[in-house]
């Protein structure tokens, strides 16, 4: 009896202030349960058991689990029973707690970091990294080629010498394109000194601006020369000073101011024609002018001004040289396309 009234005491005064305590008369919290020390009670076991009942059982009570019963925690003996909706997740026995919608596994292990930092893996759906304000970076603590890649070839990074590959994955530029490239709509451009010219250098096949010693990067040039008080018609040695290793020179277009004799030596007497042209001597471009066989009235000195049309190396091609004899006729045809076309 006095067992009886001093339990009901302490379960009164639990009650009161809406707490209750096993095997102590000062709960700290709503359930309170104090374990018996092993010295007291050595035999006795400790611990909490919740509902105990098989899947089958759990099964049966779907009803009963609604969205009141939400954090109800049961151990599940066995796998016996057809699955529900709610149960779905039962496959195993094991500590269950209800969501307010199915009953879900109360994880008693860490799972395997199955992550990309750990294992390779496939990814199931179609993936979608939003980077709102974000950035995201690679970092490398030690550099090395092929580092990054897509497909092997298809995308490369080497991080130890800063380049990209395209259809490789051992680029030797900045830039390693191994394929054709395509350039669709850019914007044009009706500038001759602003826009460069792109080559490709045959041997390495990198592509490069087309550029002259002096920093040039304009395919052609157009100049006009006026030479004036020259002796008679004739200039034989003009010196452009233009780079025959940068430039090719040719002539486009003359024109004299002076009146000619005729050569009245012939029958009929004739006119002689302009001969003008460039040439190449100790490195640079020559210009020569002359009327042949023929001068100015009284030795007078005239003014040439010749057209010139100047055109960076690096956007031309020397062919073989072509001579043919016609044979005295006014036609002919050549053997082949000239070699090198």
């Amino acid at each position: 009896m006095k067992k009886v009234l001093l339990f009901s005491l302490s379960l009164f005064f639990s009650l009161y202030f809406a707490q209750v305590g096993i095997n102590t008369s000062s709960p700290t919290a709503t359930l309170d349960v104090k374990a018996l020390t092993t010295a007291t009670a050595p035999a006795i076991a400790e611990g909490l058991i919740t509902p105990r009942l098989s899947r089958a059982d759990l099964i049966a009570k779907d009803g009963a689990y609604n969205s009141p019963q939400t954090g109800t925690l049961v151990y599940v003996l066995d796998t016996t029973g057809t699955l529900t909706v709610k149960t779905n997740n039962v496959t195993t026995p094991g500590y269950y707690y209800f969501d307010g919608t199915i009953w879900q596994k109360v994880i008693t292990s860490v799972p395997s970091d199955t992550s990309i930092y750990n294992t390779d893996g496939t990814i199931q759906a179609n993936r979608t990294v939003a980077m709102t304000n974000k950035t995201l970076s690679f970092t490398a603590s030690t550099p090395s080629v092929n580092q990054f890649n897509i497909d092997g070839t298809t995308f490369s990074v080497d991080t130890q010498n800063d380049r990209i590959g395209i259809g490789t994955s051992a680029p030797t530029t900045k830039l390693d394109i191994n394929g054709n490239v395509r350039i669709g709509t850019a914007s044009s451009s009706n500038s001759s000194t602003n826009v460069s010219t792109l080559v490709r250098d045959n041997t390495t096949g990198e592509v490069k601006i087309a550029v002259s010693s002096t920093g040039n990067t304009s395919p052609l040039n157009y100049i006009v020369y006026t030479i004036s008080n020259v002796n008679g018609d004739w200039v034989a040695n003009y010196d452009t000073k233009i780079s025959s290793t940068d430039y090719t020179v040719t002539v486009v277009g003359n024109s004299f101011n002076t009146s000619l004799n005729t050569n009245t030596g012939t029958t009929p007497p004739t006119y002689a024609p302009a001969n003008v042209f460039a040439f190449t001597s100790a490195g640079t471009w020559r210009l020569s002018a002359d009327y042949l066989a023929t001068a100015t009235p009284g030795g007078v000195n005239g003014t040439w001004t010749i057209y010139c049309l100047v055109i960076n190396n690096s956007v031309l091609k020397t062919l073989t040289p072509v001579s043919q004899n016609l044979g005295g006729l006014n036609s002919g045809a050549a053997a082949a396309p000239p070699a090198g076309l």
